[in-house]
């Protein structure tokens, strides 16, 4: 196979398709958990969906009759999105890492491998958290959605973002915080993350060969 110089996010380049919630790229990525062959790719760049992780369109479905309850969180703010939030099972809505009372551990913003049930949904009263081992494409949409917030933060908003100088040292520098498996010795991660974005190249990521460095 030749060259893949620059890889996308399928939804934000071409056909402008959206994802409205992340449960359903963590329903893609859960059906097949094993690595593909590592191929060979020189200064990849990625693209993310901004609607997938920066919507606001994660709030209670029309068909849940669960609750009453308007709107996000304990406290009825909006969504912070410089901050951890955590998308409850039950109820689709977002719930500030400030506000909940279970001692959540390290954890990054935008990470979709976990299940968090607010204590609103559960007759104890108490909520109920757990961190689940992540799969590369699942921390590669998280590291995505760090580095375009952090953009917006700048002043400078960007949805192209360079593998080897900004998504893998963002895994890299946050891998406790992003999954529950140990960090490997050896660097061969670096290409298990390449063969990851290829192998969801035109399902979640989409290729863009004219992209800049």
């Amino acid at each position: 196979m030749g060259d893949l110089p620059n890889i996308a996010v399928k939804g934000i380049a071409g056909d402008n398709s959206r994802i409205s919630n992340m449960s359903d790229i963590i329903t893609k990525l859960s059906q097949d958990s094993k690595e593909p062959e590592t191929l060979k790719i020189e200064n990849g760049l990625v693209n993310h969906v901004t609607k997938s992780l920066h919507s606001n369109n994660s709030r209670t479905n029309t068909n849940n009759k669960s609750t009453e309850r308007e709107g996000n969180c304990y406290c009825g703010k909006e969504r912070n999105l410089n901050i951890v939030e955590l998308l409850c099972a039950n109820c689709n809505r977002w719930f500030h890492e400030s506000c909940i009372g279970y001692q959540l551990g390290k954890l990054a913003p935008f990470m979709m491998n976990y299940i968090f049930v607010c204590k609103n949904c559960l007759p104890t009263g108490l909520e109920s958290f757990k961190k689940t081992q992540a799969l590369f494409p699942q921390m590669c949409v998280t590291a995505l959605g760090n580095l375009m917030q952090q953009s917006v933060k700048e002043g400078a908003p960007k949805t192209q973002f360079s593998k080897d100088k900004h998504i893998i040292p963002f895994i890299e520098c946050h891998w406790g915080s992003m999954t529950t498996t140990p960090k490997r010795v050896t660097q061969s991660w670096r290409s298990t993350v390449l063969s990851a974005l290829i192998k969801e190249t035109n399902i979640i990521f989409a290729c863009n060969d004219t992209a800049p460095n």
